[in-house]
């Protein structure tokens, strides 16, 4: 896949909601990491012998989960809007290039 490719795809709203949707679910993989047997090491935190990330996360921020999908959704279409000004710069530059190898009378090196 060369750059206008992905800059194609990562524009594309379908390929857009697959990229966040398994950023969700690897959110949703490592959410699940028990914390609970830290609580025995640090008896005054707000960990509790059962918990996971998840629930921590959740005690303080109940809208997490729900943040961490926007900011994906945020993230990937920031993504696909530079990918395709970088493409569109990078066909300028090489514009500009031969603008000056014509100028100073340098042969095209292709």
């Amino acid at each position: 896949m060369n750059a206008r490719d992905a800059a194609r795809a990562l524009n594309n709203p379908m390929v857009q909601s697959g990229v966040v949707g398994l950023i969700d679910a690897l959110t949703d993989a490592v959410m699940e990491t028990r914390v609970g047997p830290m609580a025995t090491l640090a008896p005054d935190s707000s960990i509790r012998p059962n918990d996971t990330l998840d629930s921590l996360a959740a005690r303080r921020n109940p809208d997490y989960r729900n943040e961490i999908h926007r900011n994906a959704k945020q993230t990937v279409t920031a993504a696909g809007r530079t990918a395709s000004a970088a493409v569109a710069m990078s066909d300028e530059l090489k514009a500009t290039t031969e603008r000056v190898r014509r100028v100073l009378g340098m042969p095209n090196p292709n």
